[in-house]
């Protein structure tokens, strides 16, 4: 085997490996693939943070719940979280929240009073959505833009 090493310059989040066989009786092996950098920190205004975790993915869309984390010292109530839908259309089967829109940009937050209010030191993660990619082939996710009280 041998060892290619590439070296880039910018940011990212998704990084894609194709593996192509050149002929049908031919084969082609991965021993490792590794990625390094530093990893790109959001400023935040606010005690609030998110992330977006995948629960379902199958291929053409997927499902997955915002997780919305309080670290400050005071319960924050009425908190939103904007998200780009990076290339996906969101599906009517999303949950217990209140969404913008369905694609581009939107505005996700709690849909009830019992979880409008995040308490200190609390995560809250009952908000979820479904999407179709545009693009099935994509693997595109979403991309939390900032979250504020």
């Amino acid at each position: 085997g041998e060892v290619d090493e590439i070296a880039l310059n910018g940011t990212g989040r998704y990084v894609r490996l194709l593996g192509i066989k050149r002929g049908p009786d031919s084969v082609y092996s991965l021993r490792e693939f590794e990625v390094y950098g530093a990893p790109i920190v959001e400023e935040s205004t606010s005690d609030l943070s998110a992330v977006f975790i995948v629960g379902n993915d199958w291929g053409s869309g997927y499902c997955g719940s915002f997780l919305v984390s309080n670290n400050g010292l005071e319960s924050v109530t009425g908190w939103s979280v904007s998200v780009n839908l990076n290339g996906s259309t969101l599906r009517s089967d999303s949950w217990n929240g209140i969404f913008s829109g369905t694609t581009g940009v939107i505005g996700v937050q709690a849909g009830f009073s019992w979880n409008e209010t995040i308490a200190a030191g609390v995560t809250e993660g009952s908000v979820g959505i479904c999407a179709d990619r545009d693009d099935s082939t994509s693997g595109a996710l979403p991309v939390i833009l900032g979250v504020s009280p």
